[in-house]
């Protein structure tokens, strides 16, 4: 409504009122629906599940939900202004490198108009948490204008989604292992077992019939021949069983303190008795008596196998050197040949169960003895270190803390 008032002309005063009255309820309406429609829609975008922030040509936040905030771990007042290009975001791709912010989905809808779908991104919240979110960007035009004033990005949490992702490939990945382990174990069965077996037949076979021409000291002979196979076959199995034993954690562990260099010696001396190792092993201790705190059992294990594959990786003719060494924070056991070697695509399969370097030709072996020793020096707290140069020889050094 808006009024005039009419003045007399020569005495000046107002001889009448004109009003003009406007209907505006339509108007009113048009506003009242405008704040309607504008509450309706800051109602959805605050209690929208996904994550939604308007960003501006800059890629600076001039809107933000509460989910957004919740997936951030930042307040309202912490997001808004904040700029894509913000180190504190700390993003980084799937793979884990860095995740710059001039590369963040919504700069590149600013730069080029172009939506966005889809993007994984991981972000380091302030409490270091990583979550993993899907952005996806659209932009807004104003009318006639060929670059977007704006940015809406939406994004959602997919941590849980990734962990059982990552849980599957891991699961996925187990099997596979399991599945290569039981071809490998049925593999050296059938390879390691195969030759006592037909040795047992056979020397069975000949006592069998040739008893009466037989003298007793070929008859002895001849059963302490089947007496190797089967103890051999007999080392094979309980190889099997201690992996299945520390594979389920039904191995203990009982450290005591003990002379760990009398331990050597004694193997050693077990070694050298027999007449095909007689003078090949030569061994050097910095201390004796050397007194450590270790599972007797378990390291017994662990000097066997690593003595052991020296002298059957090596030439008839060649010495296998052993160290024991004490220093300030460690117990080192080094375990050096002049054998075959180990070729360097075997050496990350190394302590795997049942694998066998591609070189060993027709030497017998099951491929437990190396996992069997890593997974007892773990027990220790220990750690061990390989080192192969093929045609060379190979060197394992293991190395026990002195303070657990």
């Amino acid at each position: 409504m808006s009024n005039t008032t009419v003045f007399d002309p020569v005495t000046g005063l107002p001889l009448e009122l004109i009003g003009v009255l406007r209907d505006i309820t339509e108007r009113k309406r048009a506003e009242a629906a405008l704040r309607d429609s504008e509450e309706r829609y800051r109602s959805t975008v605050r209690v929208m599940h996904e994550g939604l922030v308007l960003q501006d040509t800059d890629g600076a936040i001039q809107l933000c939900n509460r989910a957004a905030e919740d997936i951030f771990g930042l307040s309202e007042d912490q997001m808004m202004g904040r700029r894509s290009q913000d180190p504190r975001w700390r993003s980084i791709h799937e793979d884990g490198s860095p995740f710059p912010g001039e590369d963040h989905p919504a700069m590149f809808t600013l730069r080029t108009g172009i939506p966005q779908s889809n993007v994984v991104m991981g972000i380091h919240k302030p409490d270091d948490t990583l979550t993993w979110i899907l952005i996806n960007s659209q932009p807004l035009f104003a009318s006639g204008q060929a670059k977007p004033y704006a940015a809406v990005t939406t994004f959602a949490d997919i941590t849980e989604r990734k962990m059982a992702e990552e849980a599957l490939q891991r699961a996925l990945a187990q099997e596979k292992e399991l599945g290569e382990m039981k071809s490998r174990f049925v593999s050296m069965a059938s390879h390691e077992f195969r030759t006592p077996l037909a040795a047992i037949l056979s020397t069975t076979e000949i006592l069998m019939f040739y008893r009466d021409r037989i003298d007793p000291g070929q008859f002895n002979g001849r059963l302490d021949r089947i007496r190797q196979q089967v103890l051999y076959m007999k080392g094979i199995m309980e190889d099997v069983l201690q992996l299945a034993r520390i594979q389920d954690g039904r191995v203990e562990y009982h450290p005591t303190q003990s002379d760990l260099d009398a331990l050597c010696r004694q193997i050693i001396d077990e070694f050298i008795t027999q007449p095909h190792h007689s003078g090949r092993i030569r061994y050097i201790s910095t201390d004796s008596p050397l007194y450590f705190a270790y599972d007797d059992r378990l390291m017994r294990q662990i000097i066997n196998n690593l003595v052991g594959n020296a002298l059957k990786y090596s030439i008839a003719d060649k010495v296998v050197h052993v160290h024991l060494v004490r220093t300030d924070t460690y117990v080192i056991l080094s375990v050096r040949d002049e054998g075959i070697g180990i070729p360097p695509d075997d050496l990350k399969h190394l302590f795997e169960p049942f694998h066998r370097a591609s070189n060993v030709g027709s030497i017998s072996g099951t491929g437990l003895g190396l996992n069997i020793v890593k997974r007892a020096v773990e027990m220790h707290d220990g750690m061990i270190i390989p080192e192969s140069q093929v045609g060379v020889g190979s060197t394992f050094t293991v190395k026990f803390p002195l303070t657990r």
